[in-house]
């Protein structure tokens, strides 16, 4: 066993930078296993083993996905891990989603000098800016299949995180002037723009939004044409096939697919592309087949699911959204130094009312915290152009 560790820390050591850190990246390891680090990997153990066997899951540290597609980036780690072996067997690239992303697999018997005749599992996990590559070595083979269950259960709980903001020039960061964190809780019942409504605080990350091995992922608006009031409806496309009409949110860039799932499951489906037709699959309705194409235009990137055109939505930052913006009889002013106003009015037959509130907002990510009479409203904002913005599921023109 020693020297088998050994064998694949050095691998780690010569491909791949060994001082990176875990911090963007949680997993459980599975009960009845232990955890080492060395030399900047993670080893896992199962701690019912035999003398004579011998089994490790061997963690390299996370790295950043490059403009490859997933296949090649797949391709390169499996041509590194077995470089100098000889392969006796090679099986296929099996692959599957999960919440983290997407998981490329592949099964080998090697036979090197330093470690014989053995079975060697390559995986790797592509979240949506970062993969994560597991090596499994089981001699005898068998036990692979013996402890599959908590080998599938550990890739099962790996989670991206956001990528920490680093210091520029000068020690100083590029965070936006009012970024801020919104408060999170349960709060069952209620609804973005109500006064007691809280991001769970769970969730899946947002990913960037791109056009990633020909699908879509990240946040895309579609236009409502049919209804008299100017609206559009958010959609999250998720790196592991799952796709939510109007997300539930976790936090500024977390999807609490979950809570919607349970909440408004009509909400939540699956979505893929093959050749060039996209299949959009909501929970409970049969999937919807169409024509996939994407381009980009002045307005930015956008793919159309037959005649419906879906076009990004860009994360609101203090200098997209300063202005002022009205939509029918709402009207929102937003100031650079942190200060908003915000004025409702309704009219009917021979009469007239009003509201305004002044207060001041943070922004978390999709989501912009506002706080005025000693109360805290959060509304999801996203930026369409210059000279738009979706507020909830109303759009908002510059005025």
């Amino acid at each position: 066993m020693i020297a088998l560790i050994a064998s694949f820390l050095a691998f780690g050591a010569a491909g791949i930078n060994i001082q990176s850190p875990f911090e963007s990246v949680s997993y459980k390891v599975p009960t009845g296993w232990k955890e080492v680090e060395e030399q900047g990997s993670k080893i896992l153990i199962p701690e019912k083993l035999k003398p004579n066997q011998a089994l490790i899951v061997l963690m390299l540290p996370p790295e950043n996905s490059s403009s490859d597609s997933h296949e090649k980036q797949f391709g390169a780690q499996v041509a590194k891990i077995t470089e100098g072996a000889k392969v006796h067997y090679k099986g296929d690239i099996e692959t599957s989603n999960i919440t983290a992303g997407k998981v490329f697999a592949q099964a080998f018997v090697l036979e090197d000098e330093e470690l014989g005749r053995n079975l060697r599992v390559i995986a790797v996990v592509f979240g949506s800016s970062q993969r994560l590559s597991l090596v499994v070595v089981a001699d005898p083979p068998e036990l692979v299949e013996q402890f599959e269950s908590d080998i599938t259960k550990l890739l099962e709980s790996i989670q991206f995180k956001a990528p920490t903001e680093k210091p520029g020039a000068g020690g100083q960061t590029n965070r936006d002037p009012n970024a801020g964190k919104a408060p999170t809780g349960d709060t069952p019942g209620k609804f973005p723009g109500m006064p007691d409504w809280r991001p769970s605080g769970r969730g899946t990350p947002l990913p960037k939004t791109e056009i990633v091995d020909g699908k879509p992922q990240g946040l895309w608006y579609l236009v409502n044409y049919m209804s008299s009031v100017p609206r559009a409806t958010m959609y999250a496309f998720l790196p592991n096939g799952v796709y939510c009409t109007n997300p539930v949110w976790g936090g500024g860039n977390l999807v609490d697919v979950d809570l919607q799932r349970r909440t408004s499951p009509a909400g939540v489906g699956t979505y893929s592309v093959t050749g060039s037709v996209l299949s959009l699959q909501s929970t409970g309705y049969e999937a919807r087949r169409a024509a996939f194409s994407f381009a980009s235009d002045e307005s930015g990137l956008f793919f159309k699911h037959g005649e419906s055109v879906f076009r990004e939505l860009k994360l609101p930052t203090t200098s997209a959204i300063v202005g002022r913006w009205r939509s029918m009889g709402t009207q929102y002013i937003f100031n650079s130094d942190g200060t908003f106003e915000m004025g409702q009015v309704a009219s009917g037959d021979n009469w007239v009312s009003g509201s305004n509130s002044t207060g001041r907002f943070v922004i978390d990510g999709i989501l912009v915290v506002l706080e005025h009479r000693g109360m805290t409203v959060i509304v999801p904002v996203g930026v369409v152009s210059a000279k738009q913005l979706l507020i909830g599921s109303a759009l908002f023109v510059r005025s």
